[in-house]
């Protein structure tokens, strides 16, 4: 056993709250994601991604190691004072990676999920951009032990090609795209995107020569249309002692 070497396949980072504030091209920062501590009178981490949709509260995501109580309390006043800092400090985090025996990190994003959930092309593509160049940042710091996975919008499948080789190039080491495109996008289609002229044969065999490979999230669909709540904290009952 002293030979095992521990690789964590799914862990995520945190991604800095003002990174799309800062980063995004002009037009889009009146717009750009954000996080807000409450909504409609209740508290929470809401992630607001898109003018004219319902934020989603994103508060568990921040709540790994924490007690009921704790979680309570994040959820009752959350800031990033009471989340991880190896989420976003690449520092840190290798330090945790070493306390936990962890030689190596595959890292995935945590608030870019719904981010898929953008119905404007080009704002969903300037995000995912924004996102891959901090990711490569992070990942540069030991390219050896972390290994991030960039975002990649489909809406225009040459581009999104284009865009896979450039996580390559940003030495990410894969790429994860919408689990179940919008019905006017189909996978199955043989003619392409209703709003692109490129065939997805085109796009994919432009991806087979990348060696950046691309995957999909199972439960992360392109569009979500539930009324977002605050999750509950409850404690788990407690077990039943027979005589």
């Amino acid at each position: 056993m002293a030979d095992t070497v521990l690789l964590d396949a799914d862990s995520h980072v945190s991604e800095p709250l003002n990174l799309w504030k800062e980063r995004l091209p002009a037009k889009y920062r009146d717009i750009a994601p954000h996080m807000e501590t409450r909504y409609e009178g209740q508290p929470g981490a809401w992630w607001f991604i898109e003018q004219d949709r319902h934020p989603h509260n994103v508060i568990l995501g921040f709540g790994a190691n924490k007690s009921i109580e704790e979680l309570q309390k994040l959820l009752e006043g959350f800031s990033y004072a009471g989340a991880h800092r190896g989420g976003w400090d690449p520092a840190q985090r290798l330090k945790d990676m070493d306390q936990d025996g962890v030689a190596g990190d595959v890292l995935y994003t945590t608030l870019g999920f719904r981010m898929f959930w953008i119905k404007d092309a080009g704002f969903q593509r300037a995000c995912f951009q924004v996102y891959n160049d901090w990711l490569a940042e992070f990942c540069g710091h030991a390219p050896q032990r972390l290994k991030g996975l960039g975002l990649i919008s489909l809406y225009d499948p040459k581009q999104a090609a284009s865009d896979l080789a450039d996580c390559a190039k940003k030495g990410l080491a894969g790429a994860i795209i919408w689990a179940s495109p919008p019905e006017e996008l189909p996978y199955s289609t043989e003619n392409g995107p209703r709003r692109s002229s490129t065939r997805p044969a085109d796009a994919r065999s432009m991806c087979e020569s990348c060696p950046c490979p691309s995957g999909i999230v199972a439960g992360m669909p392109s569009t979500y249309t539930r009324t977002p709540r605050t999750p509950k904290v409850e404690r788990a009952p407690k077990p039943r002692m027979d005589n």
